[in-house]
């Protein structure tokens, strides 16, 4: 799949099925940019994406809690939006 970035796209969500057991792609994108909004800017973006896996971590399992109990691993990419050059497709930073 290809898909074209735009100057709004800020990062990528990449995530294994426990996460997307918990909520769907928009939900996800929407609490990642509330935590992002968050962040202090001497902060590591990384405290984004634990505070994000912070939500769905089940701390008790109650039924019908739509929380997370199976294995979650999750990585964000973020974009850079100073590019310098472009060739062939590719972005070069």
């Amino acid at each position: 799949m290809v898909l074209d970035r735009t100057p709004q796209d800020q990062y990528f969500l990449l995530a294994c099925d426990g996460i997307w057991d918990c909520m769907s792609n928009d939900e996800a994108g929407e609490r990642m940019n509330e935590e992002m909004s968050k962040l202090k800017e001497w902060m590591p973006k990384s405290n984004a994406i634990g505070n994000l896996m912070d939500q769905l971590i089940c701390p008790k399992l109650e039924k019908g809690v739509k929380s997370g109990t199976d294995n979650m691993t999750c990585m964000i990419v973020y974009f850079k939006h100073d590019v310098k050059e472009k060739t062939g497709g590719c972005n070069i930073f």
